[in-house]
């Protein structure tokens, strides 16, 4: 990357992490439309739904994920919850907006989710999974790629792996019904491509 080069990535990124936080404090409508007009001033733009800058998309991926990663830190240093922080709602449904709308990366989103679930502890994790559910049908209508659908996988899958499977039985089975609520039939996470089953269950009858 040339010096000329560098300085307009920085400088991108710097006007894209202020408008995300003046348009994450706005209603979710007039924040949508807030960030779309912000970017173009400073001077993005897209053709066929494909930016017209190779390291736009970079840029305002960056963006996205450092201010969610200062919110949280932030909360947490208060001991606070991030969840229940209103910027940080309103970052993630401005993503997730903007990711509908073709303005950033459809993976963004669920990107954006898998980094607040590593600055989580499980017991709040388990907070913000409710956020997840209760925009189920955009993220249906966001996960219609491949990487969009890897994304989302391995954010529930990293939440997976955090929580126990006898205390925390309940929010498993609440994560295993959301992504067999969002991710298609043909999903091969959902698929059992060896034909493996349990051999050792063994069913009596009685007659």
């Amino acid at each position: 990357m040339s010096a000329s080069s560098s300085s307009s990535f920085f400088t991108l990124l710097s006007a894209v992490r202020q408008s995300i936080i003046s348009s994450a404090k706005l209603p979710s409508e007039e924040a949508s439309k807030t960030f779309q007009d912000s970017l173009h001033k400073a001077g993005c733009s897209w053709t066929d739904g494909k930016p017209d800058n190779p390291e736009q998309d970079d840029s305002i991926s960056i963006a996205f994920r450092q201010e969610l990663q200062d919110l949280v830190v932030s909360n947490n240093k208060n001991s606070k919850s991030a969840i229940q922080d209103p910027l940080v709602t309103g970052l993630l449904d401005l993503c997730l907006g903007a990711a509908l709308n073709g303005a950033v990366p459809k993976q963004l989103p669920m990107m954006c989710i898998h980094d607040m679930f590593e600055g989580l502890t499980a017991q709040r994790c388990g907070e913000a999974f409710a956020f997840l559910e209760e925009r189920t049908e955009r993220l249906k209508t966001l996960t219609q790629d491949k990487l969009s659908q890897a994304a989302l996988l391995k954010s529930c899958n990293t939440l997976l792996q955090r929580l126990s499977k006898s205390s925390d039985l309940l929010l498993c089975g609440r994560v295993l019904m959301f992504l067999a609520n969002v991710l298609p039939l043909s999903e091969r996470s959902g698929v059992n491509l060896k034909g493996e089953f349990n051999k050792g269950n063994t069913t009596l009858r009685f007659t």
